[in-house]
């Protein structure tokens, strides 16, 4: 029996023909449950929209409920009935979707529930206001009343089904969801030729594919009454159909992927083997790993290692770096090691961790299972990136909190909770801690979410105040690491690097604009934005330039990419005096990361543009692309370490330098720290000629001239005219074993050396 009015009754189309809503519920055998389900949803619909329809599909039911939904529909004429014979609830929800989009239909959104009574109508208006914003939205039973059997029966179907399908899926099956009418009927025609009992959950793979998808955490009740048609085996074949669809469906996408995932894993691993167990350890390595064990870089030998409060205090003396870094491998080198290898996997793990991040942003951005191996290899395609992803620095750190940071501000945005409110300040506490160009990333993120957060007091002023009361939460950990800094890091940069005497940053003033001719500069400038590393990131920051989409999009996440991405710009051209802005070096490595964050954003904005077979086809080929590249790139990367001791200490060790008399070796301030950390921690460690055989400068301080002349080799970065010119008594001479090692002889053998 259909019962299907063409006419509202009189007084009750008081709502924009735009927010027209019907509500599709499925029945089957509902008897003890449906009426009370109806009269306490009538009420909250009817405040959404006085002239509602609610289409109940009767799946051909036995028990009577027929009856009763005819009742019910006598005293309430917008209420509308389809009577079909049984079909199952997915069959059920296809003919109640395909009606409420259907040419009689006067919908704008479709809210699908169950009759059951599980799901709470006090959920709904959490829906209906943020359908301006969201075109789909899913429910998300968190906690089911039903028993943790259904509960754990729930999870394992989304995790099955988002690996099958190549993205998150949070609950596919859920019976609570709001789909504006367009979106919805573009689904059902890519879902026509689907034919499982669980036409729910394909529905749902179909709407992730289609747009993007909000999760809202509802309540599920207990029954109101009777039992669940599902039983755990029927439940088990009807998932297995639905696995075996989703795998038919995503077959070439995923194979292609998964042999992705395999040529960047096997590149990651050749590189590991080549660049992990390296003992090299340049100037600036060796410093950060004695300042991590508290000890001065320059001190004598074996110096007693000191504790926490002692790397600190190391840090504001030795580093030009918050030292967030300095206390996470302070943590590491106590419970792994001191070994080099040990502290280089450190870094590859934080940058693992951050490629992670990023390859989770691209599979939520793009609807592809090649996004995620796609952004990974972009990012490996950066020289920059591979060469600090082993180098024990602070700049891994900074690479993975950024990639962090911005995933974690894209889940923050979809779900604002306590815990994702937490979970972004930490990234930023970490992203401020690493470097001080983390301050421009973190300061641009932070400026974007407040934007954000004005935004939302104009497009949804009821959910502004909790908002804004988690951004707090969010701010909060980085503030805090920004006090301590203020109170043990900054004192000390800013008293050996100020711009009018500091002899520690003089290094930099090549990259900076300071004393830049107005021409000069803007052709600086102009290079500087066009680097292909960081194109992406110009480009992400133009766009943020142009006109509002809508409120929706004003207070969107893509836009919120766009704001980072011209803030950052904006705060690097203002500290370009003073820090150095040239993207082919590591000091702005934080803009080739944030850039490969702008790629996917432009990416995943530019792809629904993107139509027909061949437009995926030259997509999907192009993600292969970037994969190969990447992935060969990885592979033939040996990082080059400018470790001068390490081969003359080998040589020195094995005697075939001839040096073994006491005191016969000088060495230089520079590679000092490098030579400790081999003999007292290194490979080196325990061996006999040192100190014995070296001249050590102690405190940064040349060895005087009386000493040089009784040494017989010089270990140092120098050059012989410039060696000459400091010690010119004495004649210097390249050692064909070791380079770096030279012999010393004086130059008047009559004369006396010192004088």
């Amino acid at each position: 029996m259909t019962c299907l009015p063409t006419e509202l009754p009189a007084g009750q189309g008081t709502v924009p023909a735009g927010d027209r809503l019907w509500v599709v519920l499925p029945v089957y055998n509902e008897a003890g449950a449906i009426e009370t389900v109806i009269r306490e949803w009538l009420p909250v619909l009817e405040r959404a929209d006085p002239g509602f329809v609610l289409l109940v599909v009767d799946d051909g039911s036995t028990d009577g409920t027929g009856r009763l939904l005819e009742r019910l529909a006598q005293g309430e004429p917008r209420i509308r009935i389809e009577s079909i014979a049984n079909r199952g609830h997915g069959g059920a929800c296809r003919r109640g979707y395909t009606l409420a989009t259907g040419p009689t239909s006067d919908a704008s959104w479709i809210l699908q529930i169950d009759s059951d009574g599980q799901c709470a109508p006090e959920d709904f208006p959490a829906f209906w206001q943020g359908r301006r914003e969201h075109l789909a939205q899913f429910g998300r039973r968190r906690h089911r009343g039903d028993g943790w059997v259904r509960t754990a029966a729930s999870r394992a179907l989304a995790l099955l089904v988002g690996a099958a399908a190549g993205r998150r899926i949070a609950d596919p099956n859920v019976p609570f969801r709001l789909l504006r009418r367009d979106v919805l009927t573009r689904c059902l025609a890519r879902a026509a030729a689907v034919d499982v009992a669980l036409f729910n959950a394909a529905l749902t793979v179909v709407c992730v594919d289609e747009t993007a998808v909000r999760w809202i955490d509802i309540q599920f009740r207990r029954r109101l009454a009777g039992q669940s048609h599902y039983r755990p085996a029927r439940m088990g074949r009807l998932a297995s159909e639905l696995l075996g669809w989703l795998v038919a469906r995503h077959r070439p996408a995923r194979a292609l992927a998964a042999l992705a995932w395999c040529a960047l894993a096997g590149a990651v691993a050749v590189y590991a083997a080549r660049n992990l167990g390296s003992e090299a350890i340049w100037y600036d390595e060796a410093v950060q790993v004695h300042t991590a064990l508290g000890v001065h870089p320059l001190a004598p030998p074996f110096t007693k290692i000191g504790g926490l409060r002692e790397a600190v205090a190391r840090n504001r003396g030795d580093e030009l770096d918050p030292g967030g870094f300095g206390i996470l491998l302070f943590g590491w080198i106590r419970v792994v090691g001191q070994g080099i290898p040990a502290m280089r996997l450190l870094c590859g793990l934080l940058v693992v961790a951050g490629l992670g991040a990023l390859a989770a942003l691209a599979g939520r951005w793009i609807r592809s299972p090649l996004a995620p191996p796609a952004a990974v290899a972009l990012a490996l395609l950066d020289p920059l990136v591979r060469e600090h992803a082993v180098e024990v620095r602070p700049y891994a750190l900074e690479m993975a909190a950024v990639w962090v940071a911005f995933w974690a501000v894209d889940r923050f945005l979809e779900r604002p909770t306590r815990g994702w409110a937490l979970s972004l300040g930490c990234a930023l506490a970490a992203l401020v801690s690493a470097r001080y160009s983390g301050f421009l990333t973190g300061g641009a993120l932070a400026a974007a979410l407040l934007a954000q957060a004005l935004a939302l007091r104009r497009t949804a002023p009821a959910e502004s105040p909790r908002f804004q009361a988690l951004l707090g939460l969010v701010f909060l950990p980085p503030l805090v690491v920004l006090a301590a800094i203020a109170r043990w890091s900054l004192p000390g940069l800013v008293g050996r690097s100020t711009w009018a005497g500091g002899q520690m940053v003089a290094y930099l003033q090549p990259y900076t604009a300071a004393g830049l001719a107005p021409g000069e500069l803007a052709m600086r400038a102009l290079h500087n934005l066009t680097l292909p590393a960081v194109f992406a990131l110009t480009l992400t920051a133009g766009l943020a330039l142009g006109p509002r989409r809508s409120a929706a999009w004003a207070a969107s996440g893509a836009l919120l990419v766009r704001r980072s991405a011209i803030v950052l710009l904006l705060l690097t051209a203002l500290l370009w005096r003073w820090h150095p802005w040239e993207p082919a070096t590591k000091w702005s490595l934080y803009l080739r990361v944030v850039s490969t964050v702008c790629a996917l954003r432009l990416v995943a904005d530019g792809l629904p543009h993107v139509r027909g077979a061949l437009g995926r086809r030259v997509a999907a080929v192009v993600a292969l692309g970037i994969v190969a590249v990447g992935a060969g790139l990885t592979t033939e990367r040996r990082v080059e370490r400018s470790d001068v001791a390490l081969p003359a200490l080998e040589a020195i060790g094995d005697g075939r330098a001839g040096a073994m008399s006491d005191g016969a070796v000088a060495v230089d301030v520079h590679p000092y720290p490098a030579l400790r950390y081999h003999y007292e921690f290194g490979a080196l460690r325990g061996h006999r000629e040192y100190p014995r055989v070296f001249r050590l400068p102690i405190d940064g301080v040349e060895i005087p001239r009386v000493e040089m002349c009784a040494a017989r080799w010089f270990l140092t970065f120098d050059s012989i005219p410039h060696l000459e010119a400091r010690y010119p008594a004495l004649l210097f001479a390249a050692d064909p074993v070791a380079p770096n090692l030279l012999r010393i002889a004086p130059r008047d053998p009559l004369a006396p050396c010192g004088g």
